[in-house]
């Protein structure tokens, strides 16, 4: 049995709750591969104990690299302060 289905199976409870779950008719057919969509659902769903793996669907790991910079922000950065001629611009009038 594949071991995302049993992950599934202790989740939901049985297989119509599963199909349910996941918008499908029927998910008996999973026992031996739960299909690659189903296994990546599962992992963005905080419900499910499951990290999608690449490799057991024959997907090139290499090929899903993302590189994301982010700007790391700490208490030091710049502060971009207005001049003083443009204060009173800035205030309100009372």
């Amino acid at each position: 049995m594949d071991p995302l289905f049993k992950t599934l199976l202790d989740v939901y409870g049985s297989e119509l709750a599963v199909a349910k779950a996941f918008g499908c008719s029927r998910a008996p057919h999973w026992k031996d591969k739960v299909p690659e969509r189903i296994a990546l659902l599962s992992h963005l769903s905080p419900k499910i104990p499951y990290t999608y793996n690449p490799s057991d669907y024959n997907v090139d790991v290499k090929a899903l690299g993302i590189k994301i910079k982010q700007k790391k922000v700490t208490t030091n950065d710049p502060v971009n302060r207005v001049p003083e001629q443009n204060i009173k611009h800035y205030r309100r009038a009372s």
